[in-house]
């Protein structure tokens, strides 16, 4: 009686179970859980009574060090809104960035800044070729399974020290 035959089912079977992956992750990628959630929303500008057309949006995962959860990415339409329609549960940080032709229409002057209603938000202001990249990151977004989200920005800003 080969007694090292019954020894080899098991580890194979345990062996199966890790690669078909039935825990979260399936050979390094991300396994979806539960139902994508949505988020919506619209981005203006309370120092000029305008909505922010044309920003770019991303919606970057903050356990993505593998590689292999990108950012989901949008834009804002002329009126300002945004959608994204396929979140995975999850938490995110959200980059928002608007290009302004000149200083003067940069939303934010001061040195370091954040936007209304967000404390875990920063400004960066960077210029390049004669543009002014206004871009807003935003931490500790979370999705749940299947919830919608709905959210409004003015992207007008204030002291990061306090409002």
């Amino acid at each position: 009686m080969n007694t090292q035959r019954g020894c080899k089912i098991p580890f194979l079977v345990i062996l199966l179970i890790s690669v078909v992956g039935l825990g979260s992750t399936v050979l390094g990628y991300k396994r979806l859980t539960g139902t994508p959630s949505t988020f919506h929303g619209k981005l203006f500008r309370s120092d000029t009574n305008g909505p922010v057309a044309g920003a770019k949006l991303a919606l970057m995962p903050v356990k993505a060090s593998n590689g292999h959860e990108p950012a989901l990415e949008t834009s804002t339409g002329a009126d300002g809104t945004f959608a994204f329609e396929q979140v995975p549960e999850g938490k995110y940080t959200l980059s928002m960035s608007a290009v302004y032709d000149t200083e003067d229409a940069v939303p934010c002057k001061l040195l370091m800044g954040k936007i209304k209603g967000e404390k875990d938000s920063v400004i960066v202001v960077m210029s390049k070729n004669g543009k002014y990249n206004y871009q807003v990151f935003i931490k500790g977004l979370v999705f749940k399974s299947g919830k919608a989200l709905t959210k409004e920005y003015d992207l007008a800003c204030v002291s990061a020290f306090g409002n």
